[in-house]
């Protein structure tokens, strides 16, 4: 009996521990999955997936979204159901409009508020371009509230929109709040921000205004331009792409040579002359490979001596004046040097003269009297930190090939090809015809094992709208610090700065073969030529290429992303449009930086310090996310440690603890136990079976009682232990 209880003690201790460790790690995972949900919860920009499984933004796949329409059926609000909440209708109470809903935002980031009204525009209103209509706003604005600062047309993942800004009073000091006009058709969203003033929380509430969409009364249509695709702010592409955008230097000499059928008296047989000039370009593979304008790289015959007799060259004049003096031979006049430099110089005075000059070079070069051949070109370009540093004041074709220092980051190309077509042909000067061509180029870096170049995404032109936002990136002349450009500034650091500007496709056009052209109003100067444009999503669309000046102001225009595609498809093989490893590293190094996770970005920040040693921001960040660790801003940290590992150790010492504890108090409860012998009694009084007795030994039983007329045993050994205490003792 004591055997059983012991049993039955010990299977309930055993039931009870298991019981312990299952609710102990049910405990645990609610723990680590509350944490974490409460880290994404902190970092908005962040969807349900790492920054590796390319999430940034936060609409991942699969994650639930509230689409709220309002109550007007006037437009409809995708709201990420754990970042922005509607605010019950009760707060609403007393406020006068139209169609109104109110919106909030609290995490650890800030809070915000967001009042959205629809409103109907007129006639006259609606028929305003974007800059009239935020004019007759502001005039509004103006007579009204006296607490109004200035207004800013921005994009909103391509819808325009208008961003006022007002000041107000509380307890004493002075606060920023917003009004948002966002126009459609025929009517207007007005949105009243208020918000605490951070990087974060404006990524987050331009999400929120991009995520807005009017809707059809009629149709349920959707009229605005959004999508759910992710979009960048403008100051995370411009970190996420420069990397990749390169200085390109083109250094040559050439010769003009005459043919040797010539008979001549003062022309010689050759002319030496040097040149160059600075561009933009951007990484296209992981290889190496680099693309930019073709007059970037390259000119042709007709464009060095028309552009050197209008520039000044000196090696030019020196031929023109030459030629002059030849000329005049033919009609049987002898000069002197001094002479034919006068007479040349008079000629270049005179539109006249000039236009004569200019003819016969045409007429020289098509009659094959004289030719332009190549010495020596030389392609650098430069991804790093560190300028373009020369050797001597110009190029000659003694000093080219050590005319620019080496460094780092400077490398060595070779120009794979060009698409370009010549602007400065006779048919195009003097017949009006039309140039046939493109202006790309695709250049190789020599010497690139070891490296895998950071490649931009390239996208497609013809997705564009008129409206939709883009960024140039490029390298301007005039910003360099040099040649001409602002006094104040260092060459040796502002020739490095990449220089982005912003501006939005004006119209979409086509040249002469039918192939497209994005006008656009960003900034684009001399040395911008061949620098990368993108869209929203930090995708390349265009290449930087030409500018007009008119009465009314410049007109830039970019080469379609397309016609580098095929290029590259007529000389090597088709472009990858998916970008480089080390571009996608360096892509989810930021998004893990920027959400505040810096273990994780630490990781592949030491990837692409790997896979491209002399990337020009990689050191710099990888120093902050190791500051930012020590001074315990990790959010995936606890007590120095990855949260998960902390969660697992304690977890593991948990179930020890217990198992120790429950092995302890086990072994106590299982100590030694003496079973009481049987006790053998002979019939007598109960006074008599009660006494103890002084030595009695067990009944002895050598063999089991046996019913002879069926020859087997009545009670077997078992059952006379059993009932021992009931026999009489023979």
């Amino acid at each position: 009996m004591s055997n059983k209880l012991y049993g039955n003690k010990k299977t309930s201790l055993i039931i009870s521990f298991v019981l312990i460790i299952f609710v102990m790690l049910a405990g645990l995972s609610a723990l680590l999955f509350l944490n974490e949900n409460q880290d994404l919860r902190q970092q908005a920009w962040i969807g349900n997936n790492d920054a590796g499984s390319k999430c940034i933004g936060g609409d991942c796949e699969g994650e639930a979204l509230e689409i709220f329409v309002s109550e007007g059926n006037s437009y409809r609000v995708k709201s990420n159901d754990g970042f922005w909440q509607k605010a019950d209708d009760s707060e609403l109470d007393g406020v006068d409009g139209n169609d109104v809903s109110l919106f909030k935002f609290r995490t650890e980031l800030g809070f915000a508020t967001v009042f959205l009204d629809a409103f109907d525009l007129t006639e006259e209103e609606s028929a305003l371009s974007i800059d009239e209509l935020a004019s007759t706003f502001e005039s509004k604005f103006k007579e009204t509230n006296n607490t109004y600062i200035g207004m800013e047309i921005i994009d909103l993942g391509g819808k325009m929109a208008i961003r006022y800004e007002f000041t107000e009073e509380i307890l004493g000091g002075e606060a920023l709040y917003y009004e948002y006009l966002i126009p459609g058709k025929g009517k207007y969203l007005e949105a009243e921000v208020r918000t605490t003033i951070s990087a974060p929380m404006e990524r987050n509430l331009l999400s929120f205004l991009n995520s807005i969409e009017f809707i059809d009364e009629a149709s349920g249509e959707v009229k605005g331009a959004t999508t759910d695709e992710f979009v960048f702010a403008e100051s995370e592409i411009t970190e996420l792409v420069k990397p990749s955008v390169a200085n390109v230097l083109y250094v040559y000499c050439k010769e003009i040579r005459l043919s040797q059928e010539i008979p001549a008296v003062y022309l010689r047989s050759s002319y030496p002359y040097c040149g160059g000039g600075f561009g933009s370009g951007f990484v296209v593979d992981g290889s190496g490979l680099l693309a930019t304008n073709g007059h970037v790289v390259m000119s042709y015959p007709e464009q060095d001596l028309i552009g050197g007799l209008n520039g000044g060259s000196k090696e030019i004049a020196i031929f023109l004046v030459d030629f002059v003096r030849e000329a005049l031979a033919t009609q049987g006049l002898a000069t002197t040097p001094e002479e034919g430099f006068k007479i040349t110089v008079s000629m270049l005075q005179n539109p006249s003269g000039v236009q004569v000059l200019v003819a016969s070079i045409y007429d020289l070069l098509e009659t094959k009297a004289i030719d332009v051949v190549p010495i020596a070109e030389k392609y650098y370009v430069n991804l790093g930190t560190q300028s373009f540093e020369f050797s001597e004041e110009v190029p000659t074709p003694e000093n080219i090939e050590s005319f620019v220092d080496e460094k780092e980051a400077i490398f060595v190309a070779d120009l794979m090809g060009t698409n370009y077509a010549n602007m400065f042909s006779k048919a195009v000067i003097f017949d009006d015809q039309k140039p046939e061509g493109s202006d790309v180029a695709l250049l190789k870096v020599r010497d690139a094992d070891g490296y895998t170049f950071p490649s931009l995404n390239l996208g497609r032109a013809e997705d564009m709208k008129d409206g939709d936002s883009i960024l140039v990136i490029g390298f301007p002349g005039i910003v360099s610090g040099k040649d001409g450009g602002p006094a104040l500034l260092d060459y040796e650091s502002s020739s490095t700065k990449p220089t982005v500007t912003r501006g939005i496709v004006s119209s979409m056009k086509k040249d002469a073969q039918g192939n497209n052209l994005i006008q656009t109003d960003a900034s684009i100067g001399h040395g911008n030529s061949g620098g990368p444009a993108f869209n929203s999503k930090g995708e390349v669309i265009g290449i930087a290429t030409y500018g007009i000046a008119g009465d009314v102001g410049s007109f830039n225009f970019l080469r379609d992303i397309r016609d580098l595609k095929i290029l590259s498809e007529e000389l090597v093989s088709t472009l990858d449009e998916t970008p480089s490893a080390t571009y996608q590293d360096w892509e989810t190094a930021l998004g893990y930086y920027w959400g505040n996770r810096f273990t994780k970005s630490l990781a592949f920040l030491n990837k692409v310090e790997t896979s491209y040693p002399v990337h020009p921001t990689v050191n710099e960040l990888a120093k902050a996310a190791e500051e930012s660790i020590a001074e315990g801003k990790d959010i995936d940290l606890l007590f120095g440690m990855q949260k998960s590992l902390v969660y697992g150790l304690g977890g593991f010492l948990s179930i020890v603890i217990i198992g120790l504890l429950a092995f302890i108090l086990l072994k106590k409860k299982k100590s030694p136990m003496i079973l009481d012998q049987p006790v053998v009694s002979t019939p007598g009084t109960a006074e008599q079976s009660e006494q103890p007795m002084a030595s009695v030994n067990p009944p002895v039983v050598e063999q089991p009682l046996v019913n002879t007329e069926l020859n087997k045993p009545i009670l077997d050994n078992q059952e006379i232990n059993n009932t021992g205490s009931d026999q009489e003792t023979i």
